[in-house]
């Protein structure tokens, strides 16, 4: 190694694109190897950061199925820890479906500062509900109508989560802390938005400070539809 000290000091987390040398054709076979040989991903020893965190360490699959014009993406946590000398296989699969799943389970970072009373988060569209905390099914991608059912779910589990998925939450966390958006299913013919808000609890007229999300709608080919 010439430069020993060029894999020292990097504490911080980065995302990095890998791409396989002229592209990988894929079959459809199954057990077909994707990133092998010459294309195999190496990675330092390291400890995965979970998807509950402020860095999750997350591994994403850009791949185009021939099914339309649009790239899909498989993304899955890589959790544990990364052991020296340790070959890690991942298995992706992508089932064609013509029907729409667009159920939306978003990690948002937020930051509060010295506000003693505790902070107020705010969202202005119906079908897009907020919620501090995930249930095991929830942190696994799982969507969960609420019903009685899944209020005594939440308050069965140890330590109890909160039920919330109303349009307003609040919390006393401070600097950083992860909030969780819910957003239904987007079936129409053109993108919408909702806008967060976030202000001090103990004042109602502070201006807030706000975060536009715009969900898109479906990359439609007549009666059939891609998540974008």
């Amino acid at each position: 190694m010439d430069n020993p000290t060029a894999w020292t000091g990097h504490s911080d987390y980065k995302a990095f694109t890998f791409a396989p040398e002229g592209g990988v054709q894929v079959t459809g076979t199954e057990d077909q190897e994707i990133m092998a040989g010459a294309n195999t991903m190496l990675m330092l020893p390291q400890a995965m950061q979970p998807e509950t965190s402020l860095d999750p360490t997350m591994l994403t699959v850009v791949f185009n199925d021939g099914t339309g014009s649009q790239d899909r993406e498989l993304t899955a946590e890589l959790s544990g820890e990364w052991q020296m000398g340790k070959p890690i296989l991942i298995n992706c699969q992508s089932h064609q479906n013509t029907s729409l799943n667009l159920l939306r389970i978003i990690r948002q970072r937020c930051k509060a500062n010295e506000l003693k009373e505790g902070w107020t988060i705010t969202s202005n569209q119906p079908w897009a509900t907020l919620k501090s905390q995930l249930t095991p099914f929830e942190q696994q991608g799982y969507w969960l109508d609420t019903s009685d059912a899944y209020t005594a779910y939440c308050n069965s589990l140890t330590p109890k989560v909160p039920v919330e998925r109303t349009l307003e939450i609040t919390g006393n966390e401070q600097w950083e802390f992860l909030l969780y958006l819910f957003m239904s299913e987007n079936s129409g013919d053109a993108e919408r938005q909702v806008t967060l808000s976030i202000r001090p609890s103990d004042q109602t007229n502070a201006t807030p400070s706000t975060i536009m999300i715009t969900q898109k709608c479906p990359n439609w080919n007549n009666n059939l539809g891609w998540d974008r």
